[in-house]
């Protein structure tokens, strides 16, 4: 037999994607009991929503033979009333999680020979969308403390000139939140620069929305998701709220039908109950102030939270009681920055299991070492 062609060219990733790793998280797949790595909520929608949910998809599931609107336009109209402060659903892009819209607005205002700033530690998805797309990234990085001044801002977008700008408030992984004269003065250096704010535990903070400024300043962007406060995270709903031409810049980037019929209807009826959704927000904030105090009796340090969970140090080896937690079936992050674990807010019974093994551990005594110095200590 005669191989034609036997010399061939290797294909392989792009050379600037080498070494970029897939996103994962721990699921039930893994066996794990207590999630409290993935910032979602921990209660179900409540029955009666679900009740309405299932007679919508019931609908959706008798017209699945056709293709979804590819405008959103039903969802999009939702999701501008629930916003509200006049925004209206031409200033609305939604998609597959708020993840894959701002991989549209990368597309569209970034790519090879453009620049995308960020300040660390923020959302790790900001810097790999920017890998994704070919966007030049640039760390301006925050202060030991995790702050972020309206000085520094200022100066590093004086020396990068970006394209875009990405800024978690309240900030993830932190929690902690922007304060107002910081975001105004960010946006205003900005103004040859897309301002992306990600406000995608916006419920559950103290500080207002940027959302009202978006007639004023047609490069800022806001970012959100249903997954968080909405119990929606296996859904997949997230979106975008900016100037109409922003919105019609990130559309063109759009594959078609972005969203599915049965996940739009299925948020159309949560954003009619949003204040059923959110009743249980005060709860869960209850939950992470008391686990915060409870963390810093034990001599653990935290950072202050504006969002559904928990940064903090003070471990004498924090890969040690990351391993501990898993071990037990707890899952948390190990996200950054150094020596720092993030915990979500469970359950009152996922908060006291995550607890146990904490005071088990003993991770801030001097003998708490890694894994296997400890099963050295064993033989």
């Amino acid at each position: 037999m005669t191989t034609i062609g036997t010399s061939r060219r290797q294909i392989s990733i792009r050379d600037d994607l080498a070494g970029l790793a897939p996103y994962t998280a721990a699921s039930a797949l893994d066996g794990v009991v207590h999630r409290l790595n993935n910032n979602e909520s921990p209660y179900p929608p409540p029955t009666d929503v679900v009740s309405s949910m299932l007679a919508e998809l019931k609908q959706a599931l008798e017209n699945s033979h056709r293709y979804p609107d590819t405008t959103v336009t039903g969802l999009r109209e939702s999701l501008a009333r629930y916003v509200g402060h006049g925004i209206q659903p031409a200033e609305v892009w939604a998609g597959n999680g708020s993840n894959e819209v701002l991989l549209q607005l990368l597309l569209a205002y970034g790519g090879p020979g453009r620049r995308v700033l960020g300040f660390t530690p923020d959302f790790g998805m900001h810097r790999q969308l920017a890998a994704i797309t070919g966007t030049e990234w640039h760390d301006g990085m925050r202060a030991d403390d995790f702050t972020l001044t309206p000085q520094h801002a200022r100066s590093v977008i004086a020396d990068v000139r970006p394209d875009i700008i990405m800024v978690s408030n309240p900030n993830n992984p932190t929690g902690m939140p922007l304060p107002p004269d910081t975001i105004e003065q960010l946006v205003g250096a900005a103004r040859d620069s897309i301002v992306v704010i990600d406000e995608a535990y916006h419920e559950f903070a103290r500080t207002r929305s940027v959302v009202p400024r978006i007639h004023e300043h047609p490069n800022l962007v806001v970012a959100r998701t249903l997954s968080k406060a909405f119990a929606l995270a296996g859904v997949r709903i997230g979106y975008i709220v900016a100037a109409e031409a922003r919105i019609h810049d990130v559309r063109m980037m759009s594959l078609p039908y972005p969203v599915s019929s049965l996940a739009a209807a299925t948020a159309k009826v949560a954003l009619t109950h949003a204040p059923r959704l959110l009743e249980r927000i005060p709860a869960i904030l209850d939950e992470r102030d008391w686990l915060r105090v409870e963390l810093e009796s034990r001599g653990l340090r935290t950072a202050d939270s504006d969002a559904n969970f928990l940064l903090f140090t003070g471990m004498t080896c924090s890969e040690s009681l990351f391993e501990d937690l898993a071990a037990a079936k707890i899952a948390i992050r190990n996200v950054g920055p150094a020596g720092w674990l993030r915990v979500s807010i469970g359950t009152p019974a996922d908060n006291r299991a995550f607890l146990a093994v904490l005071d088990r551990a003993n991770p801030t005594s001097a003998s708490f070492t890694d894994p296997e110095e400890r099963d050295d200590d064993h033989r």
